[in-house]
């Protein structure tokens, strides 16, 4: 364990230096050394049970952090333009992930299944976009909320999967997953504020609003997990939840900010570069064109989204290569 923490913490120092001179995203750097330093590369770093809790935390607190850092007096202004993007982004790379699978040979829950997956996506590129400031810009807003409808979308996918895999129907999963949801819903945007505002007033103490808010978050997602909602949905709820009680320039936000981008979110990224494969990709033709056929339905549907996001919401080309 003493070893993982001092090699993730050295890699954590070492990996913006070399990227910086190599105008790499430190999000690269992190991926390609934890492929190289993981179980599957020289082995260094294991896939240890802290490894994965320390990685599902990053996670979390980057869904957390994209919750609470969003404008919410543009995310209401945005908020049609919003559902619109995330049935966009949603439905497109969805139907052509279910098109290209089915070709492939697959049966057709699999191609619902792998196409939901296509239709879904999390904001791993969102700790650039706030280094560089652009997290105000209304386009991110209209992105973190399509992205909040697009998680849920595949969820309602997956509960159907799992519904008909398991009993032959898929109705009656879907229809819980929403009453889940919208009682989740209800329950954190009313609660958190107010437990947040009872202890802030009441202390004066930076280090316990900082556990305060932490343990709201882990709350949240332990809730949403539970319910089959994801964790990082439960995160971002309550980011959301949490947003007017923490002002965006409070020392509070500035520790919750650096806590996340200094050492979770660094550590999600070098987990998921632990969960890669390379031999994977030498163990046979099929298994590279399946590869293949997923990294392009999913680009060529995501980019597609964000055209039609341009052509619809009279975006400029700049605002469409960073909706993409």
């Amino acid at each position: 364990m003493l070893l993982n923490l001092t090699v993730i913490l050295l890699v954590i120092l070492l990996v913006p230096l070399i990227c910086k001179p190599l105008r790499l995203p430190s999000i690269v750097g992190y991926i390609v050394v934890g492929i190289l330093l993981g179980p599957h590369g020289v082995g260094l770093v294991s896939d240890s049970s802290t490894m994965q809790m320390f990685g599902s935390a990053g996670m979390i607190y980057l869904m957390f952090l994209s919750g609470i850092e969003i404008d919410l007096g543009d995310f209401r202004r945005s908020f049609h333009k919003s559902m619109l993007f995330g049935i966009l982004t949603f439905l497109i790379p969805c139907l052509i992930g279910v098109f290209t699978t089915r070709m492939l040979g697959f049966g057709w829950l699999t191609c619902v299944l792998l196409g939901s997956m296509y239709g879904s996506h999390t904001l791993m590129t969102y700790p650039v976009v706030s280094r560089y400031g652009l997290q105000r810009n209304s386009v991110v807003s209209i992105v973190v909320g399509g992205t909040m409808l697009s998680i849920m979308l595949s969820l309602l996918c997956l509960g159907a999967v799992s519904s008909v895999e398991e009993t032959g129907s898929s109705l009656l999963a879907s229809l819980r997953l929403v009453v889940y949801l919208i009682l989740f819903l209800t329950i954190v945007m009313w609660l958190f504020p107010k437990i947040a505002a009872w202890f802030i007033k009441r202390n004066n103490d930076s280090a316990a609003e900082f556990l305060l808010v932490i343990l709201l978050v882990a709350v949240a997602a332990l809730v949403a997990d539970r319910l089959g909602l994801q964790a990082i949905l439960g995160a971002f709820v309550a980011g959301v939840a949490l947003n007017r009680r923490i002002p965006n320039l409070s020392p509070l936000m500035n520790r919750i900010s650096f806590v996340g981008n200094t050492f979770f979110i660094p550590v999600f990224l070098i987990g998921v570069g632990m969960l890669i494969d390379p031999s994977v990709f030498v163990s046979g033709w099929f298994t590279i064109a399946v590869a293949a056929v997923m990294l392009s339905s999913k680009l060529v549907g995501k980019w597609l989204a964000a055209f039609l996001a341009q052509r619809l919401m009279h975006l400029s080309s700049d605002e469409r290569r960073l909706t993409f």
